[in-house]
Order: structure tokens, then C-alpha cells, then sequence
């Protein structure tokens, strides 16, 4: 967590949207090799007595297509489906990619003002898009 906090400071914005980009790449990859094992869905399980592991998954709703309670004899879980078709895909790519122009929009525009963004633009050289 240092490492991260040295990278973006402890600017909220900024860990924020780091946060939302990992999660993002992580599904990227997740729907990766679920495209390689030739699986129709990607099925993500929380217990609901850790219910504060959705607000985590919360980036992920927009791609789910459905989710049901489960009732094992020891908890109650929540089942969200993904699907790991192709369409899929290029909507969690073509949101990684508007995710990442946004925030070097907001960065080049603010780091006059937000010393944190500029510190940020310096060491990670974001071009203009």
C-alpha cells in the first residue's frame, strides 16, 4: 500500500480512479482466460455476510447479466453472471479505454490547480489525447 500511496499520493480522486482501472484490467484478464478454458460465464461469488465486498464489485454491475441469492447449509451467497463472449469484451475494453481518456482529461485540465495531478502527469507522462 505504500508503493501505491507513493504513486498517487493521497489524493482521493486519484486513488480512486487507480482502483477503478485495476478492477477494470483485472476483469479484462479474468474474461481473458475464461475465453481460453472455453467457458460461456464468468461467475463471481460473495458471501452476503461480506457484504462490503460488492461495493468492490460494484464497477463490475454494468457487465453483469443476471444474479441470484444461494443458500448453502453454512451462508447465503450472492451469484453474479458475466458473460465472456466477445461482446463483452470489447464493452469492458471500450469502457477501460473512456475511463482512461476522462481521467487524463480531468488531469490535464486540473494540474494547475491539484498539485497531486501534476506530480502524477510528471512521473507517469500521459500524452493529450
Amino acid at each position: 500500500m505504500q508503493k501505491f500511496n507513493a504513486k498517487v499520493g493521497f489524493d482521493a480522486y486519484l486513488q480512486g480512479v487507480v482502483i477503478f482501472q485495476f478492477q477494470l484490467k483485472i476483469l479484462e484478464q479474468l474474461l481473458l482466460f475464461c475465453g481460453e478454458k472455453a467457458s460461456v460465464n464468468l461467475i463471481l461469488t460473495v458471501n452476503d455476510a461480506n457484504l462490503d465486498y460488492l461495493d468492490y464489485l460494484d464497477i463490475y454491475s454494468r457487465f453483469i447479466t443476471s444474479a441470484k441469492k444461494v443458500t448453502s447449509a453454512k451462508e447465503e451467497q450472492t451469484e453474479s453472471v458475466i458473460p465472456t463472449d466477445v461482446e463483452t469484451y470489447e464493452e469492458v475494453v471500450d469502457f477501460m479505454n473512456e475511463v482512461e481518456k476522462q481521467f487524463r482529461k480531468t488531469l490535464w485540465r486540473e494540474q494547475t490547480v491539484n498539485l497531486a495531478f501534476r506530480e502524477y502527469l510528471k512521473g507517469h507522462a500521459l500524452p493529450i489525447t
